[in-house]
């Protein structure tokens, strides 16, 4: 009976890491959907595409964003922007954010040479909108927390004395 515990036991902890490193996509709920279909109307790539290629483009972002640590980045910075409403240390949020444009940008560049080599490749343009749309949702998140967390500016004296 022993033997059967620490086959068990072993088979467990076995499969913990393969749970606990699991990735979890980026939740884009309506709002979010719908400020990113407002930004993807004014990206060149985004014209004369199709509701399903949309689709397409979107799912697979979430996809991508789901494969790396992503989500994570996105929940440290809207811990930074709800933790404390009002007291933003926006030089911290913005390091933050900035660093994920970067690793955003290095991967559209990638992306843009293998589309300019063969700009008319479905391939190619499917690829380049899915680039896009990562872009496009981790700024819409962003942005959505700016709107949830916001919390306005106190009277600017405090109290009068009288």
């Amino acid at each position: 009976m022993p033997t059967l515990r620490i086959v068990l036991a072993i088979t467990i902890l076995g499969a913990l890491p393969a749970v606990c490193s699991e990735r979890q996509p980026i939740q884009c709920d309506a709002q979010c959907v719908e400020g990113v279909k407002n930004r993807t109307r004014s990206y060149k790539i985004f014209l004369g595409a199709t509701d399903e290629e949309w689709q397409t483009a979107f799912a697979g972002a979430n996809e991508e964003l789901a494969q790396g640590d992503w989500s994570q980045r996105l929940s440290e910075i809207q811990q930074e922007y709800c933790g404390t409403p009002g007291k933003v240390d926006y030089k911290k949020v913005g390091a933050m954010e900035m660093a994920m444009a970067r690793r955003l940008a290095l991967e559209r560049g990638d992306v843009w040479a293998s589309f300019r080599n063969d700009p008319e490749s479905t391939s190619a343009i499917k690829h380049f909108r899915v680039q896009a749309m990562k872009e496009i949702i981790f700024q819409a998140k962003i942005d959505q927390f700016r709107v949830d967390c916001y919390v306005p500016p106190g009277p600017a004296g405090g109290t009068k004395k009288r």
